[in-house]
């Protein structure tokens, strides 16, 4: 979720339209109008229709989800040309299937709110946050599920430890008698009320 690459992929999926729909403060340049121009002329007319189904779909979208995908949008206009150009390919380079994959991902958490979303991007910053012992373990880590699975144990000791800080060692000992369930459900509700503050100096986030 690297953001996570699939869901960057995604905003960029559908930076286009998003384009035409928001009022971006950093206006296109009359030579970036052209070359978008020239650049749709040349597309199939199977992937014009697709961009206009995705820019119907936006239309569509309640405020906070159009203002996400502009937000997105304005980060991907502020990377350099090269960094576009990367994703872009990368993007392109997709099969179908894939591709449609990452849409759906958007579409997902569209659909899950705000406070999924803030999740979201808890995680994929803890992603991003490795050490390079860890980075080096998830490099070597080939299944897709092995790979969730080992992130999100990272996840839950980071987790941990933030909720631990501070505590007395009869309030240490008492956490470490409760079942293991009992622990994830407090780690969850410790996590959201967290992340619902904000980053860290700001009000919460992991670190």
């Amino acid at each position: 979720m690297k953001i996570s690459k699939p869901l960057f992929l995604a905003f960029a999926l559908v930076a286009p339209f998003a384009a035409a729909a928001s009022a971006v403060p950093e206006r296109p340049s009359v030579q970036e109008v052209r070359e978008n121009i020239r650049r749709w002329r040349a597309l199939p007319q199977g992937e014009q229709q697709r961009i206009r189904q995705n820019y119907r779909q936006f239309r569509q979208f309640k405020p906070d989800q159009a203002g996400l995908v502009r937000e997105h949008f304005r980060k991907f206009r502020n990377l350099t040309p090269e960094r576009r150009a990367e994703l872009s390919k990368k993007l392109q380079d997709l099969p179908p299937q894939q591709r449609e994959q990452v849409a759906q991902r958007l579409r997902k958490l569209q659909q899950e709110g705000s406070d999924r979303r803030k999740m979201a991007v808890a995680f994929a910053k803890l992603a991003k946050s490795l050490g390079a012992d860890e980075k080096r373990r998830l490099e070597e880590i080939q299944d897709p599920a092995e790979k969730r699975q080992y992130l999100s144990g990272l996840f839950r000791e980071r987790v941990q430890r933030m909720y631990l800080e501070g505590r007395t060692p009869e309030e240490r000992a008492a956490w470490d008698r409760l079942p293991r369930a009992d622990r994830k459900d407090h780690l969850q509700r410790f996590f959201r009320e967290r992340v619902m503050r904000g980053p860290p100096g700001e009000g919460g986030g992991v670190r």
